[in-house]
């Protein structure tokens, strides 16, 4: 049987497991976090899901105890460890696959860092920005294809710097990724706390240009809260997404149309990324090297931002 293992077992961690389980086909799924308090709530949760038959899990607190060769390896952890746990994990086991959540590290070094030791190790290596799962978002990639497009988006102090990489990656698939352009200057001067322990959030605007987006507009407005709206503007359609309400408008020269689509949670597409992987070798999520770029776009001007606000070692405190 194949060996999967999901490291950290947070709430994110969970969901991962939750979805393992209902891979179709039998496997070993190793769950690792220093905190066996976690397990319960881990154990609970898989008491009213699905698990394929055959399936076992295993809960471990020393990456010792895992297998020397694991096929799939999701990486759940928050920001701060990830590089040392990427490292750790080397030393023990043989990887084949390795999905990383984001954002992925703090420190921009690190970045090129675990490019070259995922090389060196030949890991194929994917970053989860799930939406490129979404029919949605498939069906507008073909819709846009060849075409140029603005984006804006605003929300009311929804987690501009631990969200951001999702639409960056989402504007990308969209609309290819180079060049790419990112404008911080119209972020709010102070910082804030993050609802994570130990990291910081940012309001305001992030700007820029991004492939076949020739503009794009991201914001959170400190003083409101509230759900993501969506704005998509071509030549020929404008596209509204409601995110949060699941519906998307299409206004085009001679229609107005509504439509309800499906929005697919953590719990639902951890097995679809197991299964293609073990399958065909491959899966439907943002290659490293590419998500790399992306960050470092985003992650190099913002550290600079954090430093003149006092943060100082040259690192993003976000996660």
């Amino acid at each position: 049987m194949k060996n999967i293992a999901i490291l950290g077992c947070g709430n994110l961690g969970r969901r991962h497991l939750q979805s393992a389980v209902k891979t179709q086909q039998a496997l070993n799924i190793y769950v690792y976090d220093i905190n066996q308090d976690v397990f319960t709530l881990a154990k609970e949760l898989l008491d009213g899901s699905p698990t394929f038959q055959g399936t076992s899990v295993t809960y471990v607190t020393e990456l010792i105890n895992l297998p020397k060769k694991l096929d799939v390896v999701v990486i759940a952890s928050s920001s701060s460890g990830r590089r040392k746990l990427i490292e750790d994990l080397l030393a023990v086991s043989e990887v084949k696959y390795l999905i990383l959540e984001k954002v992925l590290f703090q420190s921009f070094a690190d970045y090129d860092y675990v490019q070259n030791l995922i090389d060196a190790k030949k890991i194929t290596t994917y970053v989860n920005c799930p939406r490129r799962y979404y029919p949605i978002y498939n069906g507008l990639k073909k819709t846009l294809q060849n075409k140029q497009f603005s984006f804006y988006l605003h929300g009311g102090n929804w987690g501009l710097a631990c969200n951001f990489i999702h639409y960056l990656d989402l504007l990308s698939f969209l609309g290819g990724q180079t060049p790419i352009e990112i404008d911080i200057s119209s972020l709010d001067d102070e910082i804030i706390d993050s609802k994570r322990a130990g990291y910081k959030e940012i309001t305001g605007m992030i700007k820029g240009s991004i492939g076949n987006c020739n503009r794009f507009v991201i914001k959170s407005d400190k003083q409101n809260e509230g759900g993501n709206i969506l704005f998509i503007d071509s030549d020929d359609e404008k596209i509204v997404i409601k995110e949060t309400e699941n519906l998307v408008y299409r206004i085009s020269e001679d229609s107005i149309t509504c439509d309800k689509f499906k929005v697919l949670y953590q719990s639902e597409l951890t097995e679809k990324y197991i299964e293609s992987l073990l399958l065909n070798g491959t899966c439907g999520l943002t290659p490293y090297e590419e998500s790399a770029i992306l960050h470092k776009a985003f992650i190099g001007p913002l550290t600079d931002y954090f430093e003149q606000r006092g943060i100082k070692e040259r690192l993003c405190p976000i996660t």
